[in-house]
C-alpha cells in the first residue's frame, strides 16, 4: 500500500522515480483523507502521510479530512498557507 501511495504521488508530480535528496524540500505534500470518528483510522492516514513525506523528501506535509473530523480541507489549506 505504501509503495502504491508513493507511486501515485510521484505520478501526480510527473516523476517516474524517487527524486534526488533535496529536490522536493521546497514542496509541501497535502493529503486529503476521508476523516472519520475513529481516532485510530485518522492517525493511520496521518502516519502514512508522514512516512511518504520523509521517504520522498518533501519539506513539509499535512493531512486534511474531507469527512467529519478536523482539520477540514478548507481549514487545513488555510493553515498550510500560513
Amino acid at each position: 500500500m505504501l509503495n502504491a501511495f508513493q507511486t501515485r504521488i510521484l505520478e501526480s508530480l510527473g516523476l517516474n522515480e524517487t527524486p534526488n535528496t533535496g529536490d522536493l524540500y521546497d514542496t509541501m505534500l497535502v493529503v486529503v483523507g476521508r476523516g472519520t470518528s475513529v481516532v485510530e483510522a485518522n492517525a493511520e492516514a496521518t502516519k502514512l502521510t508522514r512516512i511518504v513525506c520523509e521517504n520522498l523528501g518533501f519539506g513539509w506535509s499535512e493531512t486534511v479530512c474531507s469527512g467529519v473530523t478536523y482539520p477540514s480541507v478548507g481549514r487545513g489549506l488555510e493553515m498550510a498557507v500560513n
